[in-house]
């Protein structure tokens, strides 16, 4: 049986609660007042305290107004005025904060500390918002954890987020998967869905992109609608809209714009490029192309507006070696390998018979060599005699 303890105070006394009890006090109408306690657990003080025909237990309220229109709703924590307030049947939610959960009806299983944090909550479960205007919007969405000022703070029906610093997410509203850790990361994105940000401001723009990861400040702010696109470095893809790029170190493709399909490995990789399909690696590899596509440059920065082309390596490179070739045979038909003082790879102008063929070749003229100064010499031998008898003759 539910009771009222009421007292001129803000708190009853020991003494008033133990005569209400001693006397059987009549169940409580839950009327503007001071503190109210029942048997099945529930607890109250401020103004006006539930009602009086709810079947809920063991919840607890503090403010001006305590889950006014509780029914069957259960283990509830509310601290603040406007805490919880409409709170039905939902259960185990925990609110702390002017209107924390103000609109919560069904939900449960929610945590929001804040003012205004899961505001307007009405059926979303499991989720936790931890700041001012922490997630304020979220109506339906599920399972979000939102830890900063304004993170996630549109968030309508968007599910499976997670939201750390200010204003992170903060305009999701129904994109699902996202992961943003840092001030404003990701902080335009309304629909895209298991994007990844790990620094300040980083996916600042995207909108509609999904399944990309950025890792460091500035990374992929750009970005709107590119998908499949991973940065790690700061300011790594910077201007980037297009999709599938891998970009790792500071300022890696940071100009790329909407060009797709390129593989940027190191400092300054790839830096000015806005062609697609390119792949540099090293410090500044391919730092010097520009609107050239299909270039793999190998510690090299690459020349401007080419494509189509391989480069290794630069001058500081003395020797170059390349192990699996010594001594190996390949089928023919073959030509040979020549380079010019640019370093430039090429084929001689005719082709050259196999290296076998070559190497007979080579054989049969030495041994013909060889018996042509046994002749030689058997000559040089029979002229020396014939003049020895001519000059014996004469």
């Amino acid at each position: 049986m539910r009771r009222l303890l009421r007292s001129g105070a803000l708190f009853a006394t020991t003494t008033t609660v133990a005569l209400a009890l001693a006397l059987a006090a009549t169940p409580a109408l839950a009327t503007p007042g001071s503190v109210y306690w029942d048997t099945s657990g529930n607890a109250a003080a401020g103004g006006s305290l539930f009602n009086g025909t709810f079947s809920g237990v063991n919840n607890v309220g503090l403010g001006r107004n305590v889950m006014t229109g509780l029914t069957s709703g259960q283990d509830n924590s509310a601290i603040g005025d406007g805490a919880l307030l409409n709170v039905t049947s939902g259960s185990n939610n925990i609110a702390n904060g002017f209107q924390a959960l103000f609109d919560n009806g069904t939900g449960s299983n929610n945590i929001a500390s804040g003012r205004f944090a899961l505001q307007n909550n009405s059926s979303g479960n499991d989720n936790i918002a931890t700041g001012t205007d922490a997630m304020t919007a979220n109506t339906t969405g599920n399972e979000n954890e939102a830890t900063g000022t304004n993170a996630l703070t549109k968030n309508t029906t968007g599910s499976d987020n997670v939201a750390t610093g200010i204003d992170a997410l903060n305009a999701n509203t129904t994109g699902n998967g996202n992961i943003a850790a840092g001030t404003n990361a990701l902080g335009s994105n309304t629909t895209g869905h298991d994007n990844v940000a790990n620094g300040n401001v980083a996916l600042f723009r995207n909108k509609t992109g999904h399944d990309n990861v950025a890792a460091g400040s500035l990374a992929l702010f750009s970005n709107t609608a590119g998908t499949d696109n991973d940065a790690t470095g700061t300011a790594a893809l910077f201007l980037n809209t297009g999709s599938h790029n891998v970009a790792t170190g500071s300022d890696a493709l940071e100009n790329n714009a909407g060009a797709s399909n390129n593989t940027a490995i190191g400092f300054d990789a790839l830096l000015n490029s806005t062609g697609a399909a390119n792949l540099a690696l090293g410090s500044g590899a391919g730092k010097n192309l520009t609107t050239g596509s299909n270039n793999v440059d190998i510690a090299n920065p690459g020349v401007a507006g080419e494509s189509g082309t391989i480069r290794i390596g630069s001058a500081f490179q003395k020797a170059a070696y390349l192990a699996g070739v010594w001594n190996k045979t390949i089928p023919g038909p073959t030509k040979a390998v020549v380079i010019n003082k640019n370093g430039r790879l090429g084929t001689g102008p005719a082709p050259a018979a196999p290296l076998s063929a070559q190497t007979q070749a080579v054989s049969r003229l030495r041994a013909a060599l060889h018996k042509q100064r046994i002749d030689n010499r058997r000559q040089d031998a029979a002229i020396q005699r014939l003049q020895k008898e001519v000059r014996a003759g004469g």
